[in-house]
């Protein structure tokens, strides 16, 4: 899935913000600020799930108790979906609101549709 290759792209890069944190440290607050004010803790807990180095920017969020390390099932397609898109726009918005950023997506040919759209 195209948008899941986009999640990983960003969890990498999310490596040096996590690495040099002292260097980075307004950028992660403007992310933190701009992610925690978009959406809910659902929300972050997904994204965290998505991108594992993010979780350096939410370290007391947790599961709730009795929650599995999965994400929700995918039994709901399109709710699902949604929610994927609607997230990834959010963590596009926080991050372009303190630094430009560039995709260079190759082979998008084989992406399917929702994927197209949602990078769009």
């Amino acid at each position: 899935d195209a948008l899941m290759t986009v999640f990983k792209a960003i969890d990498t890069s999310l490596v040096c913000l996590a690495t040099n944190f002292t260097s980075y440290s307004p950028l992660v607050n403007i992310i933190h600020r701009t992610l925690m004010s978009s959406i809910d803790m659902e929300g972050i807990r997904e994204l965290c799930a998505i991108l594992p180095n993010l979780a350096f920017i939410f370290p007391n969020v947790t599961k709730p108790v009795g929650q599995s390390s999965r994400l929700s099932p995918i039994g709901e397609i399109g709710a699902r979906r949604n929610r994927l898109d609607y997230l990834f726009h959010v963590l596009v918005k926080s991050l372009c609101s303190t630094v430009r950023l560039v995709f260079a997506l190759d082979d998008m040919q084989w992406a399917d549709l929702l994927s197209i759209t949602v990078v769009a």
